[in-house]
């Protein structure tokens, strides 16, 4: 038997899967952040304790792209109820819609925040800032829907451009803001019928896409200046109306290298809105239902047009808790990277 003295952590999780993709919410376990924003702990977390990131998502625990994660923390701004980090196997975004979802329905239902049965507001604190959250709650406690609403507005900044793919040759994108880059593609150019079946193809033509584009200069935001690499491709269908008279487009958001949303995502949908605004297919005031390959469904509408180049869109989501957990971290599992995590973990 060794003699190497056993020494485990145990961290809280609850996943929450919002249109098939699974959120891990850790909600138990960690100690306070260094930083004195959000966004300072967040940078902590990144460079000096992505051993979290990597417990949670990676293998032997994760390993499936479409996985995310979300730690919650106390809020810095008075005004949030909550705050939470958003980790991705790309890194940490600024924001992610469905994670704001799960991050939500996590916290109301473990109990962390109260909300009354029916629709109440909160605000919630991403990296990125604050985040105005409509929640529908059921008199038993279920979250039946999240809106979220970001101050950030969405915008197409490049219409028909053309990146050069290896192999493929010239493929045409709209470049858009929606709190990430995306470039979004027609699905029609690409011969996608936007089916689960489509799934292994779809992450091949965005990852050799965005290789592509890797190569380009990184693109500049009117306002916020250079804002990363273009990581996200939207595969997105022409719109159309159905019986009900409400504008439907089934979308799918890829993110780098070749994970495939199951969901429309948040940022993709509201992508998917600015574009559509922007060509005079969606009116300001309209609603439309975005639909993934998987055949699951956010709801979205263009709120307002508060600027010369952008609109805010209102986002629609479902999710369901579907486990919770305590993650074992034993220092003897060559396959568990504490390293400088252990000086985070709540003792």
């Amino acid at each position: 038997m060794s003699s190497i003295p056993r020494r485990t952590h145990t961290i809280l999780v609850t996943d929450v899967h919002v249109g098939g993709d699974v959120h891990q919410i850790i909600l138990g376990g960690i100690a306070p952040i260094p930083g004195l924003t959000v966004l300072e702990k967040r940078d902590y977390l990144r460079d000096h304790a992505d051993e979290l990131r990597q417990v949670v998502l990676g293998e032997p625990r994760g390993g499936h792209p479409s996985l995310f994660a979300d730690l919650a923390i106390p809020p810095v701004d008075p005004r949030a109820a909550a705050a939470f980090i958003i980790m991705e196997f790309l890194g940490y975004p600024l924001f992610s819609g469905s994670n704001t979802m799960a991050t939500a329905i996590a916290l109301i239902e473990e109990g962390v925040l109260q909300a009354p049965a029916g629709k109440s507001s909160l605000v919630l604190e991403s990296p990125g800032g604050l985040v105005n959250v409509e929640v529908d709650v059921e008199p038993d406690g279920k979250v039946s829907s999240v809106t979220f609403k970001p101050d950030d507005t969405a915008c197409v900044i490049k219409k028909g451009a053309l990146v050069e793919v290896d192999g493929r040759g010239r493929v045409r994108y709209d470049l858009v803001w929606a709190g990430c880059w995306y470039a979004v593609v027609a699905a029609e150019d690409c011969g996608l019928a936007m089916m689960r079946n489509e799934e292994a193809a779809q992450g091949q033509l965005a990852f050799e896409i965005m290789e592509a584009l890797a190569r380009e200069p990184n693109p500049v935001h009117p306002v916020l200046g250079e804002q990363g690499r273009i990581a996200l491709v939207l595969f997105a269908a022409a719109p159309y109306r159905g019986s009900d008279g409400r504008l439907r487009r089934r979308i799918s958001p890829v993110v780098h290298p070749r994970s495939v949303s199951r969901c429309p995502a948040g940022t993709g949908t509201t992508a998917a809105v600015a574009q559509l605004v922007a060509d005079g297919a969606m009116a300001l005031d309209e609603d439309i239902t975005t639909i993934s390959c998987w055949d699951t469904q956010f709801e979205a509408s263009c709120c307002e047009n508060p600027d010369d180049y952008g609109v805010r869109v209102a986002v629609t989501g479902h999710g369901w808790v579907i486990a919770r957990k305590e993650l074992i971290l034993d220092a003897t599992d060559p396959l568990t990277p504490t390293g400088a995590l252990r000086a985070l973990l709540d003792h």
